[in-house]
């Protein structure tokens, strides 16, 4: 597109070179003066050396232009090429989703083999070890709110976001030493395996099922929003992407 409008720009300025210079020449023969003769024709002479020198500029740019398309390069080739590296990259992420969702089926047929019972499949038999559960805990707190509400906190309050790491650090602390050991007692007292069915422990046929029905209810509306913060979160992550951006202006 540019040594298109360089080429119509060249042609014009040779008409316009052009024209300029025959219209000195009529008007300095009219006149008959031999310097006004002169300077018409030095006019002309330097209009001509101009025009052909715009000429060979064009010529050139059209000699590159079509150089760059054999070759493969040039904006249109770098185009190309940024196409097809979205391409690679947008075929290795679905690789990878599928390699994760593959090795999830096959862990999940492994330990279906290993589950008798309804303690099996909901605590692993009781019998995960401060490792795994530690593991298992960090990676459901690493959600939309550690990688985009912590960091936009930070951004907005400054130094006063440091703040959120001592809460979430006695947060956890109270529930692992307090909160949790008390829990298990409980549980594997009464054989309960939710914090529902904790609750309505002890209660009779109507109660216990008004506070398993209540307590799902909380749970099911508390998770909602969580996992509608989720959605809201990568949405936003995705729509700040530079690339994407770019790819969606363009």
């Amino acid at each position: 597109m540019d040594d298109d409008l360089a080429i119509q720009r060249d042609a014009a300025f040779l008409d316009h070179a052009l024209d300029v210079a025959a219209r000195a020449d009529a008007g300095a023969r009219e006149l008959g003066g031999a310097g006004v003769a002169r300077a018409a024709e030095r006019a002309r002479l330097e209009a001509e050396r101009r025009a052909a020198q715009a000429t060979r500029e064009s010529r050139a740019r059209e000699q590159k232009r079509l150089e760059d398309l054999a070759s493969g390069q040039g904006p249109n080739a770098a185009k190309t090429a940024g196409i097809g590296l979205a391409a690679v990259a947008l075929a290795f992420i679905l690789v990878v989703v599928l390699a994760y969702h593959a090795m999830l089926l096959v862990l999940g047929l492994w330990a279906g083999r290993r589950t008798s019972d309804a303690g099996d499949y909901f605590l692993a038999g009781r019998g995960l070890g401060p490792w795994v559960a530690s593991l298992s805990a960090s990676a459901s707190s690493s959600s939309g709110w550690t990688l985009l509400g912590v960091s936009g906190a930070a951004y907005v309050w400054g130094a006063s976001a440091l703040w959120l790491l001592p809460a979430c650090l006695g947060g956890f602390a109270l529930n692992w030493f307090l909160v949790a050991p008390r829990i298990r007692a409980e549980s594997e007292r009464t054989g309960a395996l939710s914090v529902t069915e904790l609750l309505a422990d002890g209660s009779d046929g109507v109660w216990a099922r008004r506070v398993r029905r209540c307590a799902s209810g909380i749970t099911l509306l508390c998770l909602g929003g969580y996992v509608a913060s989720q959605f809201k979160a990568s949405g936003t992550a995705l729509a700040d992407d530079p690339e994407l951006s770019a790819r969606r202006a363009g």
